[in-house]
């Protein structure tokens, strides 16, 4: 520090101690780290917002038993959280890619979980995580594999400590819910747990008391900044068309001249009967806005990314 101003940090590195001095830092930690080794104004939000979770990978899954799930029981195959999938649109989506999804809190109407809870063989919290039931899905019929996300864990400090000690727990989370699995979930009868995350899926903790900070009304009235460096994704949902609704992440860096800061591919599923065979084609190189809008039924879904102009 040279008074108020950060001017480089000590890392540890391969190479042993070093330090790396520039006349601007930028902070990509996702957690604020290096604002908060600076004394950074900072805040974190309520405890309750405070929710993280360690995901895990099933291998040997019966996609196709869970598909039919789906198909016996509509009714218990919540659709209202996420891109918001009915189980039609599901039902299309699986048999056009082989991609199987439970959206967030996806078993909390499913008598698979439900029952089982009831009947005290299963519960919805079990030791320091809570929402044992939320079961995101995503599972992919030709590898036979499954990715669980369920069971929240609170933690505000992301300390390496911390860390070390989630991942240890969430390990054993994986085991005790891949059990469960075994025993009642559609599919994964054979299964077994193939893998865990290498860190914990940390959402938020810590906050930068910044000059400008996004909020709702960022995302709902798009603003724009001459020293943009990214643009931040708006996901409609029915009827969707290519969009030119994104908002831009303010910063003081340079953009570069020939390449964009953000890129990423769009996913556009259409055809003339609702969802269907999925086609991927990246991301415009130009902004979309006033070029028109394809015709797009009413199942279809796009997660559009713009470059920077």
């Amino acid at each position: 520090m040279d008074g108020p101003r950060l001017v480089g940090l000590h890392v540890a590195n391969r190479s042993g101690h070093q330090a790396v001095a520039g006349r601007c830092t930028v902070d990509a930690t996702g957690d604020a780290d290096v604002a908060s080794y600076a004394k950074a104004p900072l805040h974190v939000g309520p405890q309750h917002a405070n929710v993280h979770s360690c995901v895990f990978r099933l291998g040997n899954v019966d996609t196709d038993a869970m598909a039919d799930y789906i198909r016996r029981y509509p009714e218990e195959y919540i659709h209202e959280t996420d891109i918001g999938l009915t189980p039609d649109e599901a039902l299309a989506f699986y048999e056009d890619t082989g991609r199987i999804m439970f959206m967030h809190h996806g078993a909390r109407k499913m008598r698979a979980v439900q029952e089982p809870i009831a009947r005290g063989d299963y519960s919805r919290e079990w030791g320091p995580f809570k929402q044992m039931d939320v079961f995101q899905l995503h599972g992919i019929r030709e590898s036979k594999t499954l990715v669980v996300n369920t069971g929240y864990f609170e933690m505000v400090e992301p300390s390496g400590a911390a860390l070390s000690h989630w991942l240890r727990e969430g390990r054993k989370l994986a085991r005790h819910v891949t059990e469960f699995m075994r025993r009642s979930f559609p599919g994964c009868a054979d299964c077994f747990l193939l893998a865990t995350a290498n860190v914990p899926g940390v959402r938020r903790t810590r906050w930068l008391d910044a000059d400008f900070t996004l909020t709702r009304e960022t995302y709902d009235t798009a603003p724009r900044f001459d020293d943009a460096v990214g643009r931040g994704v708006v996901i409609q949902k029915q009827p969707l068309y290519r969009t030119d609704r994104t908002f831009d992440m303010s910063s003081t860096l340079r953009r570069g001249s020939d390449s964009d800061a953000v890129r990423s591919d769009t996913f556009h599923a259409m055809s003339d009967s609702g969802l269907r065979q999925p086609t991927l084609f990246p991301a415009p190189r130009s902004p979309v806005a006033g070029t028109g809008s394809p015709t797009a039924p009413a199942a279809s879904f796009t997660l559009t990314s713009i470059p920077l102009r």
